[in-house]
């Protein structure tokens, strides 16, 4: 399997297998990682806290991005409760299947300290806490509006926030192939970058800059295609949940729906559209427009 980048020459980050993603392999990761390390460091933050959101594994800030912070905390985005659920389950099973089980769920210490969303998916932090919040190479929440929320109430005066985000082209010819077999799901709704925008700036963020890149996942293998689907989050909790069809009979429609989605050279081609960006708290500059061949992220540079 690899990658294939759309519409920008520098596509921005997204999730992918981590022996893959986070390797040298991958040279988008390179770049992307030296970018945001080059410019973070050219930033000045009065707090210097970092709080970096994931669900899984592995973390650009375990670079020397990290060390720009004098407090560093990677929040997991499955509260603890939800955890320790999935333990008892699994508890007459091997051990070795349930390490398994959380790592492609839950967030490993990386971090100096390690913490969890409250239970009712609170980010367990006071107002103004951080001075900067990134969530990549994906934010992976559904209930965006009422995330961002949080976000913007524990960052401090002129925090950032840095994100990336699935748009509505995602998974479009997979959605399109299950139609054709007369099955239909109320899938999530998934929100483009122009009313992304609109949430943060009614939120209270300032100079919101996001543009998206259209990425293509191929496959040998349907069955190696609906693991990663399922585990990184591309088949939402909304589309099994709303799915007429569950189980195995589930399953065996989309492993399907993927075979028909292969292209001329017999891969299994699943496209993706990643919206990425920043937006500040409190910074009232006038707002910025990004063009469609720039990198998607910029950064404010410290003023002399």
């Amino acid at each position: 399997m690899f990658l294939e980048t759309g519409s920008s020459p520098s596509a921005p980050y997204f999730l992918r297998k981590d022996k893959f993603f986070f390797s040298h392999e991958n040279p988008v990761y390179i770049e992307q990682k030296a970018f945001l390390e080059e410019h973070i460091s050219n930033l000045f933050f009065k707090k210097r806290r970092l709080l970096s959101l994931t669900s899984i594994s592995k973390q650009i800030a375990t670079t020397k991005l990290a060390n720009e912070f004098k407090e560093s905390y990677n929040l997991g985005m499955v509260s603890k409760i939800n955890q320790n659920k999935l333990i008892n389950t699994y508890r007459g099973t091997k051990a070795g299947n349930v390490q398994r089980l959380k790592s492609m769920l839950f967030t490993k210490g990386l971090y100096r300290k390690s913490v969890h969303l409250n239970s009712d998916k609170t980010i367990p932090f006071d107002t103004g806490f951080f001075s900067c919040v990134l969530a990549l190479p994906l934010l992976p929440v559904e209930d965006k509006e009422f995330f961002f929320t949080e976000v913007l109430r524990v960052l401090g005066a002129d925090g950032l926030f840095a994100f990336a985000s699935f748009g509505p082209g995602t998974l479009q010819n997979f959605y399109e192939k299950l139609l054709n077999q007369g099955k239909s799901s109320n899938c999530e709704v998934l929100l483009d970058k122009h009313d992304l925008g609109d949430i943060l700036i009614n939120l209270g963020f300032d100079s919101p800059i996001l543009a998206s890149s259209d990425i293509v996942l191929k496959y040998s293998d349907p069955g190696r295609a609906y693991e990663e689907m399922r585990r990184f989050l591309y088949l939402s909790p909304a589309f099994k949940k709303n799915c007429a069809t569950q189980g195995r009979s589930l399953k065996n429609k989309i492993l399907r729906s993927f075979e028909q989605c292969k292209d001329e050279s017999g891969s299994i081609a699943l496209n993706i559209e990643l919206i990425a960006g920043h937006a500040w708290k409190g910074n009232k500059r006038s707002r910025e427009t990004v063009s469609p061949d720039e990198t998607p992220i910029f950064f404010r540079k410290e003023k002399k």
